[in-house]
């Protein structure tokens, strides 16, 4: 999400427009098959940068799988990924059931590489946007993703460049939008979320069990009908 008092990207982020032509597609042909992929696998997709980045800013292949099965419940059913990055988890989600996944990104050369993703490999109902998540209507959406997206502002470690300038001011900031948003959502909405988001969860929302959790994922529903008490996953 771009953030007030936003700089320009740095050049280097990643230099050469080439390096985005001529992706590897095999662990994306393997999950539209249904097969297994790791982390590493899916991160020959991306650009040697990008690539650099994966095991601390992108979501592992495994949560990504069980994140989105969790939130699409019919075909159709629209995704927000809130601060997309490289697109890991819309283009897996797109992949792997048959939901619409949107991404929203702060980082402009990051949805750069999440479209030319979605174009190497061909995947469908999946779109990236450039912008604010918190500037969009959020019941437009049957499920929200977060992988923890505003970490940067607490942790230098979390922190992929200079591009956005940051604070602990921007950090309470995003939180209580997102809090704010929960808090207003339509019944039936599903969210997940991966490492937290910083926030706390309005009292009507409750978080259920499910079945072989990746560790550090959370799944939360705001009606009482919304979910099963109890969710059985997928093998792989």
């Amino acid at each position: 999400m771009p953030e007030p008092g936003s700089r320009c990207e740095p050049a280097g982020l990643f230099r050469r427009r080439s390096q985005l032509q001529g992706m590897e597609t095999a662990a994306l042909d393997r999950l539209r098959r249904g097969l297994s992929v790791t982390d590493e696998a899916f991160d020959r997709c991306l650009p040697p940068r990008a690539r650099a980045l994966s095991a601390a800013q992108w979501t592992p292949v495994r949560v990504a799988r069980c994140a989105a099965e969790l939130l699409v419940t019919k075909p159709g059913a629209r995704v927000l990924d809130v601060g997309s990055g490289v697109g890991k988890f819309c283009v897996i989600g797109a992949l792997t059931t048959a939901g619409r996944f949107t991404g929203v990104e702060q980082r402009a050369r990051l949805v750069e590489v999440a479209r030319a993703l979605v174009r190497a490999g061909r995947i469908p109902r999946c779109t990236f946007k450039h912008g604010n998540a918190t500037d969009l209507d959020w019941n437009g959406y049957d499920g929200i993703y977060l992988y923890n997206p505003f970490a940067e502002h607490l942790f230098t470690s979390a922190r992929q460049d200079d591009s956005i300038r940051y604070g602990l001011d921007t950090y309470r900031l995003y939180v209580e939008r997102v809090e704010y948003a929960f808090a207003n959502l339509r019944p039936g909405v599903r969210v997940v979320t991966y490492h937290g988001f910083g926030g706390t969860m309005p009292d009507h929302w409750r978080t259920l069990p499910v079945a072989r959790r990746p560790d550090h994922l959370e799944f939360w529903t705001n009606t009482e009908a919304s979910a099963p008490a109890h969710v059985q996953m997928s093998p792989w």
